[in-house]
């Protein structure tokens, strides 16, 4: 799993790249809470917090003013945590939860990157934040490789100009070749 981030490409698998976020392990932390939870398994801000951070909790939202350059201008860093509240909360709206898990997965991380709640590291958290809208439903989660980064950036631009359909499409794809991926591995072994 890859994604840009900070500018730069960072491989997912590679946790020497920032000692403060290991990603194997917030996707332990998102598939745990999906084992208790089940389908009713919700995103809160400290399952957020803990996706970013570890399961020590012991990150915080953003503090600074975030990043203008992004494409969308951050919330205040004093109204932040009320706005991951907001967000938490829609995302349990039966509104929300009648889309498509692919699409609850899609706008909840669009809706996760545009906050910026950390300050780093906002793109791989969001997406392994909104897998559990996937995961929840049985689906893998959402898994970008590094051979569909220029599609990924193309389908987030189109989704943060309120272009929903491609990043829903791309997200589709990624679960739709997990899948494939995971049955060609299981047919192997069996």
């Amino acid at each position: 799993m890859s994604l840009e981030s900070d500018r730069r490409t960072v491989n997912v698998a590679d946790r020497q790249s920032e000692s403060d976020f290991d990603p194997l392990q917030a996707i332990r932390t998102v598939v745990e809470a999906v084992r208790r939870g089940g389908k009713n398994t919700e995103l809160t801000p400290k399952l957020l917090v803990a996706i970013r951070f570890g399961s020590s909790g012991t990150g915080e939202f953003r503090s600074n003013a975030g990043d203008p350059t992004r494409g969308v201008r951050p919330v205040p860093a004093n109204r932040l945590g009320e706005a991951i509240a907001n967000a938490c909360q829609w995302f349990t709206a039966d509104s929300f939860r009648e889309l498509n898990p692919v699409e609850q997965a899609s706008i909840a991380f669009l809706r996760l990157i545009e906050l910026q709640p950390f300050d780093s590291r906002n793109e791989e958290s969001g997406l392994i934040g909104s897998s559990i809208f996937t995961l929840r439903r049985g689906l893998p989660p959402v898994i970008i490789g590094d051979n569909r980064l220029e599609q990924y950036r193309s389908a987030r631009a189109a989704g943060l100009a309120m272009n929903t359909t491609a990043l829903v499409d791309f997200f589709a794809h990624s679960v739709e070749e997990s899948l494939d991926g995971v049955i060609a591995l299981l047919e192997k072994e069996g």
